[in-house]
Order: structure tokens, then C-alpha cells, then sequence
């Protein structure tokens, strides 16, 4: 049944606003001025201190900022803005990546017309059920500009039903010929949910926020491609998905 397709290569590009400079908003109207909003502390952290990507980067920062400062070079904007860029490469290059499945994580199953059916049924009815109709970017993006940052508890229920979609899909039977489409099925998901944590904190912890700002699309349009192969194998093989 056409009606029950799940077209999310339209609806990514539907709910993803215009990016807004997040650069900007999360490290101050100059990226390249010595002050950066960041909580960082300049003495050694404690056993129990839990630093964020955006306490490490102001870390970095001030960290090569002393030593510019010790070769004269501390007024000098190009080679801070170069130390700035360095430091935020690195910051971002040292992030926790998002989750990635195994095909000893899923449950697979035999390849019959019954349990492509049952898989079919089970994919559509999870993203039915649980499928954010909202996007945490565009949240967060509406959080920033408002300056309103209890705004971001709007994106904990969409943290929540992508983590019922893992655990719905983790415990589906899947037919051993889908089992890679599966996986890259929630690999996108787990993108997506790594995405809504970052942004649900940016208030914090900003670098993170912005990482994430460059995954989202990315989570969406693999989910979207994971879900088309996963139809189209369907289809081939008689299956109309809802059915």
C-alpha cells in the first residue's frame, strides 16, 4: 500500500530549518576573540570533575593561548584565530562517536513471505509509534534564538522514542537478506539519538551541540536510505509494506 510508505527523504529536508551560524552562538559574536563562553576551569580537574567537549576546548585554548602569548604573539588575531580553529578541530576530533550495531546485536530470522510480512509490519509500526514528527536541531536552533534555554527540554521526547525505536528494532526478528539494511537502519538512528543528546545539552556544552549540527542530515538521510532499501527489497520479493 502506497499510503503506508515511509518517505523520510522528504520529510529530513521538511524538518531541518536553515542552519543558523552556530559558531557563532555557542563561542560569541567573534569566533576569533580570546574570550570563550565556556564553563573550563584553569586548575586540574578532580577525580570527580566530568569535563565536556567545551570545558576541553577552552582548556586547549587557553593552553596555546599562553604559549602565543609567551612568543609575543598574544595580540596578534591571525594567530589566534589559527590557534582557535586548531583547537576546535581538535576538540571535535576527541568526541565520543555515536553507537554502531553488529549483526550479533539483532535477531535474525528465516527469509519466508510470513516473516518478511512480520518484518515489514514490525519496521512500519515502529516509526509510526515512535518517530520524532519534530527535530532536535531545529529545537535547539529556536532555544538559541529566543535565548530561552528551557526550551531544550522539549528535545527529551524525542531522546526518549528514539531509544524505544533501538529497543523495538533491536528485538525484531530480521530476515537474514535485510540484515544490513537493518543495521544501517539503526546506525541512523543511533546517530540521530547521539545528535539529540548533544543539542538537548548545548546550553553546557556547545561543542558537542555543534558537532552534531554537522551529523544530523546526515542521520536522516541515512535512516531514509536504510528505509528505501529496505522497501525496495520488499517490493521485489512481493511484500507491500503495511501489508
Amino acid at each position: 500500500d502506497a499510503n503506508n510508505t515511509i518517505d523520510l527523504a522528504a520529510s529530513s529536508q521538511e524538518i531541518l530549518p536553515v542552519t543558523t551560524d552556530w559558531r557563532k552562538q555557542f563561542l560569541g559574536n567573534n569566533a576569533t576573540s580570546t574570550t570563550l563562553k565556556t564553563t573550563a576551569k584553569a586548575t586540574a580537574p578532580t577525580e570527580t570533575e566530568k569535563l565536556t567537549a567545551t570545558d576541553l576546548l577552552g582548556r586547549a585554548f587557553l593552553s596555546k593561548y599562553g604559549e602565543i602569548q609567551q612568543s609575543g604573539l598574544g595580540n596578534d588575531s591571525k594567530s589566534v584565530e589559527n590557534i582557535m580553529a586548531k583547537a576546535t578541530a581538535e576538540s571535535l576530533a576527541s568526541l565520543p562517536s555515536p553507537k554502531t550495531f553488529s549483526v550479533s546485536e539483532i535477531r535474525l530470522s528465516a527469509s519466508s513471505t510470513a516473516a518478511l510480512s512480520a518484518y515489514s509490519n514490525a519496521v512500519l509500526l515502529a516509526f509510526q509509534l515512535y518517530m520524532p514528527k519534530t527535530n532536535a536541531l531545529e529545537i535547539a536552533n529556536q532555544a538559541f534564538a529566543n535565548n530561552d534555554m528551557l526550551q531544550l527540554k522539549n528535545i527529551d521526547p524525542i531522546i526518549v522514542n528514539y531509544k524505544r525505536m533501538t529497543a523495538e528494532l533491536v528485538a525484531t526478528p530480521v530476515p537474514v537478506p535485510l540484515a544490513q539494511y537493518h543495521i544501517s537502519l539503526l546506525d541512523g538512528i543511533s546517530m540521530a539519538l547521539h545528535n539529540a543528546e548533544a543539542f538537548r545539552h548545548s546550553d553546557t556544552d556547545p561543542v558537542s551541540g555543534l558537532a552534531a549540527t554537522s551529523r544530523e542530515l546526515v542521520a536522516l538521510q541515512n535512516i531514509a536510505m536504510a528505509i528505501s532499501n529496505i522497501q525496495n527489497y520488499l517490493i521485489a520479493t512481493g511484500i507491500q509494506t503495511g501489508s
